[in-house]
């Protein structure tokens, strides 16, 4: 019993200390010490950015950068504050909102003091709009009015332009350049390239990220009929449809029959589990690259027939979910809109665009080329197809941040800092093909000119 009562006074004594930083006016604070600051965060802060636009001319516009997506690191030994990921270029930081949580009462130390004036003040609220355009003092007062202890705030901010794509033009030899129809397929650690050459299939293979390309290589095992745009990765290998056949490669260029006596029309793709295909307007999914079983589909018209190009990824949320994207073209169709795709994880295939707001849809491009930026969709594309006012042959690159429902350009969003395609090649009439490398760096390589341009867009703002 007397245990019991111990236990029970410790844990009042316990409860009235810990509300002592609460509720000031019902518990006497005489002797309490404790004056850390606890956390840190800015509210919304406005931001202005430059972009190029098609002709290279500089068009500056101001949007607002959510401060909940800037983490603060509090250091309490070094009793410093700091952003780990700094603010975009431009960003005014002279008038900031702040979010203080402390032990006791908070104050900062205005860097605009001036003694000279009467209405001029030393310190003020932690609530104030705050400069910091210098590292700012903040002081949490305990609540005993005497100690106190003093953190340094600094806000990071970009000094050069990160938030935009930087594009450099390589001097490394691709010998690519005769390549008819391109198309670069990434497995493993390797890159390849194929395109028709004297209507045979030739491929040029390098580590991705890297120049070391080989020799212009005729396949083997294929014909000349292959369907080589729609080449897929599935398992470490590469597949492809050459006379209904499907087709399996591990180096790139040696192929064999890997069809199990089945028939396929078009190879739709894969993710890290399963193998896409569809035959006489069905769906058909493999586990294996052999066994395939059949899927339902509500607009089996829509299913791409040719040109066809599919991504995965994993989604934000859960990790252990995948999401691929599907895109083609449909030789019946005359839309101006690309159908577009997706499946999750052992989900049905579902068509994107039908029912929706058709504002922002991906163009029905020529040389559709669609890459996986961390939780973006990135297309590149050609001339637009079946409009009465066709777009340049390389149009800019469109982005998606909802993954695949609408795609958008710098031009038609203020809030989002979109990638650009540099001037020289904005407009470029001649064939490419492109990828992203381990270090999402875009690779743009052109037949004809045999010219490789390397991007990276180091910061999706939002």
């Amino acid at each position: 019993m007397k245990k019991n009562i111990n236990l029970l006074l410790a844990a009042i004594v316990f409860l009235f200390t810990t509300a002592s930083c609460l509720n000031t006016e019902e518990v006497d604070y005489t002797g309490y010490t404790d004056c850390s600051l606890t956390a840190f965060s800015i509210d919304n802060i406005e931001t202005k950015v430059t972009t190029k636009n098609s002709i290279g001319e500089d068009s500056t516009y101001t949007r607002t950068v959510a401060g909940a997506d800037y983490a603060f690191t509090i250091d309490h030994l070094k009793r410093e504050i700091y952003n780990n990921d700094s603010l975009p270029l431009g960003t005014n930081i002279t008038k900031v909102k702040c979010e203080v949580r402390s032990d006791g009462r908070t104050i900062y130390k205005n860097n605009n003091y001036d003694s000279s004036k009467t209405d001029s003040f030393e310190w003020g609220q932690s609530t104030d709009s705050i400069d910091f355009t210098k590292p700012v003092t903040f002081r949490v007062m305990a609540l005993n009015g005497t100690d106190y202890r003093d953190y340094t705030v600094r806000l990071n901010v970009h000094q050069s332009d990160s938030s935009v794509t930087v594009w450099k033009k390589m001097a490394g030899a691709y010998p690519g350049s005769e390549l008819e129809q391109p198309r670069a397929v990434t497995f493993g650690k390797k890159v390849a390239v194929y395109g028709m050459k004297n209507n045979k299939l030739h491929v040029t293979i390098a580590d991705k990220g890297q120049e070391n390309w080989s020799d212009l290589t005729a396949v083997q095992g294929l014909t000349d009929a292959v369907q080589h745009t729609e080449i897929a990765t599935f398992n470490g290998a590469m597949y492809v449809i050459d006379n209904k056949v499907l087709m399996r490669s591990a180096d790139g260029v040696e192929w064999t029959d890997q069809s199990a006596n089945t028939e396929l029309d078009h190879l739709l793709g894969g993710n890290s589990t399963q193998l896409f295909a569809v035959k006489g307007g069905q769906f058909l999914v493999s586990g294996d690259g052999m066994n395939w079983e059949e899927e339902e589909s509500e607009y089996p018209e829509m299913i791409p027939d040719h040109e066809i190009f599919s991504v995965f990824n994993v989604t934000s949320t859960n990790h252990n979910i995948e999401r691929t994207i599907m895109v083609g073209k449909v030789a019946a169709s005359t839309d101006s809109i690309a159908p577009v795709w997706f499946r999750q994880d052992k989900e049905a295939w579902t068509y994107m665009h039908t029912g929706m707001d058709k504002s922002y849809f991906l163009p029905n491009l020529k040389n559709l080329v669609i890459l996986y930026y961390k939780e973006w969709l990135f297309a590149l594309g050609g001339q637009k197809l079946n409009t009465p006012y066709p777009g340049k042959a390389l149009d800019g690159i469109y982005v998606s941040l909802d993954r695949g429902l609408t795609w958008k350009q710098q031009k038609d969003d203020k809030k989002f800092t979109y990638p650009t395609l540099p001037t020289e090649i904005q407009g470029n009439n001649h064939p490419f093909a492109a990828y992203l490398d381990d270090d999402l760096n875009i690779w743009i390589l052109f037949s004809e000119t045999g010219e490789v341009w390397r991007g990276k867009f180091n910061n999706m703002n939002k």
